[in-house]
């Protein structure tokens, strides 16, 4: 749910069965960090989860925890992140914590091509400095990026010129051919 939703450690923690609309594919979370209500969706593999998961707990009343450690006991803050912990070490990945799992999809939604701003909401961060913190640019993403938007740019323009351009003519907008310009180009610079 974590890795798959993007939701703070708390947030999972607080989550009642009747936050969750497993048909529409989505979480309600209420009163999350600032107080602030939102949805998250949620992936196929989450749903699919959630699915198994609830078809092995007896029916739960729509207030009662999403999530429970034992039959009876629901999540705790210090089990999943113990747990997570465990299964970082098992996997050979260090450090594993709910908030690095939030970090990983903030920064794979971005790499495959979110805007920062739905991702923004996503996240529920009322800062847009906060959630590009969060997403890491991968060389990759910037180097496609780059290419479609000057894919597009050069659609829409005409072709460039192979004829040199003084550097004050660029500067200015004023495109100018050097080969039409009767005095030499100053090259001081």
């Amino acid at each position: 749910m974590l890795a798959h939703t993007g939701i703070r450690l708390n947030e999972l923690i607080d989550l009642r069965r009747g936050d969750l609309d497993l048909a529409g594919g989505r979480l309600r979370i209420d009163q999350g960090k600032g107080r602030k209500d939102r949805v998250v969706y949620l992936s196929d593999t989450a749903r699919q989860a959630l699915d198994r998961y609830l078809a092995a707990r007896p029916p739960q009343p729509l207030d009662a925890p999403l999530f429970y450690r034992t039959a009876r006991e629901p999540l705790g803050y210090r089990w999943v992140e113990y747990r997570l912990r465990q299964l970082g070490d098992e996997a050979g990945v260090a450090h594993v914590t709910p908030h690095r799992l939030r970090h990983t999809l903030a920064t794979r939604l971005i790499n495959r091509g979110m805007p920062v701003t739905t991702l923004q909401k996503l996240l529920g961060h009322a800062d847009l400095n906060t959630t590009q913190r969060y997403a890491h640019v991968a060389d990759p993403t910037v180097e496609r990026d780059y290419r479609q938007v000057m894919a597009r740019i050069e659609q829409e323009t005409k072709a460039l010129s192979l004829a040199p351009v003084s550097l004050d003519a660029l500067l200015t907008g004023a495109a100018v051919r050097l080969d039409r310009v009767k005095q030499p180009l100053d090259n001081s610079m």
